[in-house]
C-alpha cells in the first residue's frame, strides 16, 4: 500500500528515492475495503462511495486507502519512469484524486 506522502517513484525496494513510495507493478485494487461515503448534493444530500466493481470496468484505477484517493496507475508509472513529465500529467490522475462533482453526476 502507498504511503500518505502522495509522491511515487519506480523502484524495486520498499522505499523510493527522496522519501517517495515505489509505484507498484499492478494497481492497488482492494475489493473488500469499506470505502468512505461522501455527501453529494445541496437540496437533496445523498451519500455515495467508490464502488469496487469499477475496478473491473477500469483496470487502470489505483486506490490509495490511507488518502482515500483514486488515481490512474498507468499515469503514475509513466511519471515515475520519466515517460511523462509531471507538468504534462493531469494532477487529478497522478496526485490529487479523480472525482466527479455534483454537476457531473
Amino acid at each position: 500500500m502507498a504511503s500518505s506522502s502522495g509522491s511515487y517513484s519506480v523502484s524495486s525496494s520498499s522505499s523510493g528515492a527522496s522519501g517517495s513510495t515505489p509505484v507498484p507493478s499492478k494497481p492497488h485494487q482492494p475489493r473488500s475495503f469499506p470505502f468512505p461515503k461522501r455527501a453529494f448534493g445541496k437540496k437533496t444530500v445523498t451519500h455515495r462511495s467508490f464502488q469496487p466493481a469499477w475496478f473491473s470496468s477500469w483496470e487502470w484505477l489505483h486506490y490509495k486507502e490511507v488518502e482515500d484517493k483514486v488515481l490512474c496507475h498507468l499515469c503514475l508509472r509513466a511519471v515515475a519512469e520519466k515517460g511523462l513529465k509531471t507538468g504534462s500529467a493531469d494532477v487529478a490522475f497522478v496526485s490529487v484524486n479523480y472525482s466527479l462533482t455534483d454537476s457531473e453526476i
